[in-house]
């Protein structure tokens, strides 16, 4: 999942302004392949461990002070919607995260700062990231 331009950015109840963009990626980080007799290809396929990384960008316009260390746990969330209006408008929500790190890259045209952040389950099996569905929202 990526969001571009969200509404609304809350990390560790803090709202971040600036925000390009947030992506959601999912990637196992441990599989199982099965063979058969039959052939050379693969017939089964399991992710039994897997993980969400959550990425921040953002524009900084001024001094940053707003720093996370690795190892944080927080919530985050965000607001957004396809169109600038509030039709389809979103809340995406994950309880609990771990933030993994937070890089800078300064160039001619100004500074962005990443925020990488693992979602965390409340039991393992559960999903950490939860999509809901907004009628209004205050700006």
């Amino acid at each position: 999942m990526i969001v571009l331009n969200p509404r609304l950015v809350e990390i560790g109840g803090v709202s971040y302004d600036g925000v390009r963009s947030v992506s959601i990626d999912r990637r196992a980080r441990r599989t199982v392949l099965e063979w058969s007799d039959n052939g050379p290809q693969a017939v089964m396929g399991d992710a039994p461990e897997r993980v969400v990384e959550i990425r921040v960008s953002r524009e900084v316009t001024r001094d940053d002070a707003l720093s996370l260390e690795p190892g944080t746990e927080v919530e985050v969330v965000l607001h957004a919607s396809v169109t600038s209006s509030q039709s389809g408008l979103r809340r995406v929500r994950v309880e609990r995260a771990m933030v993994e790190g937070v890089r800078y890259q300064v160039g001619g045209r100004g500074a962005t700062q990443t925020i990488e952040l693992v979602a965390l389950s409340s039991d393992g099996s559960e999903d950490p990231v939860e999509v809901d569905s907004l009628l209004s929202v205050a700006t």
